[in-house]
């Protein structure tokens, strides 16, 4: 009988039964507690990727892929200019599991890092970003390039009164069609933060 699902052997992983009502893109899943970034890793649960870029970096545009980042993980960074992920490949969703705290945690702890979305049709939900450093300049980058995308269920947030983050998204010209809901911000008051969103 035709169904909605669709079972699929992935070489050196488990059999899935996966629903082609969510996407026929592929699946990857990503965990800093167990995940490898390898070949071997990154299509199953049990043996996921290590970090979010490198599971972005194995994606094919326009093709639906979902990238699921489990419970507990984090991921941070103290290194200048540094991107901690870049969401650079048309159409991919990013999907943090878990509820409130356990949901997936960045942490930027340097005030020129940042996250980017750099691709069109894509999908940020159910994480949370954590400015760690005193006047950080922005955690969300909204790339041009960036049309079509949607941003929901996030978290943007101070890690302490003087450590804020000065805008948490900042959005460029032309990147158009752009949806952010059910999002919460929770920017120190009384720091030097300007923006929860600033449309250029």
């Amino acid at each position: 009988m035709r169904t909605g699902l669709f079972a699929k052997k992935t070489p050196g992983g488990i059999l899935a039964i996966e629903s082609m009502d969510i996407t026929t893109g592929s699946r990857f899943f990503v965990d800093s507690t167990t995940g490898v970034n390898d070949a071997g890793h990154g299509s199953s649960p049990d043996a996921p990727f290590a970090t979010l870029d490198y599971a972005i970096g194995k994606c094919t545009a326009n093709k639906g892929d979902i990238i699921y980042v489990m419970p507990y993980h984090t991921e941070s960074t103290t290194t200048a200019d540094a991107e901690l992920f870049d969401l650079d490949v048309a159409g991919v969703s990013v999907i943090g599991l878990g509820e409130g705290d356990k949901r997936p945690t960045f942490t930027l702890a340097v005030a020129t890092a940042t996250v980017v979305l750099g691709a069109a049709g894509c999908r940020l939900s159910n994480i949370i970003l954590v400015g760690n450093i005193s006047d950080l300049a922005a955690g969300l980058e909204v790339e041009a390039a960036a049309t079509g995308c949607r941003i929901d269920h996030c978290q943007f947030r101070d890690s302490a009164t003087n450590k804020d983050m000065l805008k948490a998204i900042t959005v460029a010209a032309d990147a158009d069609r752009l949806i952010i809901e059910d999002n919460q911000f929770l920017i120190t008051v009384g720091g030097e933060a300007t923006h929860a969103i600033d449309f250029a």
